[in-house]
């Protein structure tokens, strides 16, 4: 064989090794972009995911589907034109509901009273309901307050007791 034909076999050999490798490395870097790409679309999943999950909770809040108990069947036991009372806050616009589960009484009543500076406007609320004993129920409108202040009390002359539950819907 003449030397040409051996140099050109050797550099053909030269540029073939040349090109494995330099497939290996495309493919190897190709490989990598992927399983990059697939950790990242996971992570993207995972975060829609979240943001479904907080436009759901932002949905309940929008529909009043939310709900808290601040007091749960809380026996009450008041002298004559007396009141039990309970002070909450609210983060939220809603309503509350006063519900007598029992009464001894059926001149009982329900006052919500508070006041808010929301959007710099001072809103200052205070309703009082008659409640006709047990089973009876009361609905007051809530916008977010720090001091929100429900009554239960009655006008009897010699007090009453009560069941009382109230719930905060938002």
């Amino acid at each position: 064989m003449s030397e040409q034909k051996v140099e050109k076999k050797v550099a053909r050999r030269t540029v073939a090794i040349a090109l494995g490798v330099i497939c290996i490395v495309l493919a190897a870097g190709l490989i990598g972009t992927i399983v990059g790409s697939v950790s990242m679309i996971d992570e993207k999943d995972n975060e829609i995911l979240l943001l479904k999950s907080e436009i759901y909770e932002l949905n309940k809040t929008i529909n009043l589907s939310n709900w808290e108990v601040w007091v749960d069947h809380q026996t009450v036991i008041h002298g004559a034109g007396n009141y039990a009372h309970w002070t909450f806050s609210a983060n939220y616009a809603g309503y509350v509901s006063v519900r007598i589960d029992y009464a001894n009484t059926s001149s009982a009543y329900v006052r919500t009273t508070y006041s808010t500076d929301l959007l710099s406007y001072g809103v200052k609320y205070d309703n009082q309901t008659d409640v006709r004993g047990t089973g009876d129920e009361a609905f007051f409108p809530i916008l977010p307050s720090t001091t929100i202040e429900i009554r239960v009390g009655d006008n009897e002359p010699i007090g009453a007791a009560e069941i009382v539950t109230i719930t905060y819907h938002y």
